[in-house]
Parts: structure tokens; C-alpha cells; sequence
């Protein structure tokens, strides 16, 4: 039987088959908990080596809500043992909330995203490492040069 959440609109019972445990654009699917759990187990995840300014897909909680998550690119900026300081990527580009502060991806398609995004530089994030399940790349020196103006 397939998984059904009350915060998803659809309703899949191919959802885990063939032990696929995320869909390449899976942005605006929001998971639970149990759900994010379940995926974990599923998916044969490695230990990566984090390094500064590599991207990773995770799984990170809402901020209002942290039973809720939602799969989303990543920029680590510091390894902290068991969890990652990281920047949180979007691929929209305009918000109705003016809080976020954005810088394109330059170089998207050579970091490992699938469309356009951009990093959010408002704030940095920590996520627990278990929460990574794919690396996707590594960011351009030239996205590297516009992170670091801002200081990161």
C-alpha cells in the first residue's frame, strides 16, 4: 500500500517501488517525519566527505514546523562533526515574502541542479547528516567568489 500524507495533495502507490527513495524534482512535496524516515532506510546513503561548497540534496525541516520536511539542495559551508552548516537553495526567483535574500547560480547545470536556482543568503542552516542522501556537485569558483563577498 502507498504512503498518503494530509499535507500532500496526491496520493501515490508507487511512491517506494523499486527502492527509490526521491524523484529528481521533488520540490514541492513535503514530507513527514515517519516519511523522511522510511526514505532514509530505503536509500543505500553513503558517507560523503563534506566539503566547503559542495551541494548535497537533504531533507530539511520547515522552520514553523519541524515535523515537516522538504528535500531541497544544499551548500555546505562547514562541516560540524555530525551535522552540516549549510545554505538552503531555491529555484524560485521571486518571493512574495522580501525577507529572502537570493544570489543566482551562475554555473547551475555544472554544480548538479536541474534548473535554475538560486542560494538563499539570508541565513545558514544546520542539518543532521543523516538528513543528506545525494551529493550533486560542487559550486563554479565564480559562484564561490559571489558567496564569499558576502562573507561565507
Amino acid at each position: 500500500m502507498g504512503s498518503y500524507s494530509k499535507y500532500n495533495k496526491n496520493y501515490s502507490n508507487n511512491r517506494y517501488q523499486n527502492n527509490k527513495h526521491y524523484k529528481d524534482d521533488d520540490s514541492d512535496y513535503e514530507y513527514t517525519k515517519a516519511e523522511v524516515e522510511r526514505n532514509l532506510i530505503l536509500c543505500n546513503r553513503l558517507d560523503f566527505n563534506y566539503k566547503k561548497y559542495e551541494v548535497y540534496k537533504a531533507y530539511v525541516a520547515f522552520t514553523d514546523n519541524e515535523d515537516i520536511f522538504k528535500s531541497r539542495p544544499i551548500i555546505v559551508v562547514r562541516d560540524n562533526g555530525d551535522s552540516v552548516t549549510c545554505l538552503k537553495c531555491t529555484s524560485k526567483r521571486y518571493d512574495t515574502d522580501s525577507y529572502w535574500e537570493k544570489c543566482p547560480i551562475e554555473d547551475w547545470v555544472h554544480s548538479g541542479f536541474s534548473k535554475p536556482s538560486y542560494v538563499i543568503l539570508t541565513h545558514t542552516i544546520e542539518i543532521n547528516k543523516k538528513y543528506i542522501f545525494k551529493r550533486l556537485g560542487k559550486l563554479s569558483s565564480g559562484d564561490i567568489d559571489n558567496i564569499r563577498e558576502i562573507g561565507l
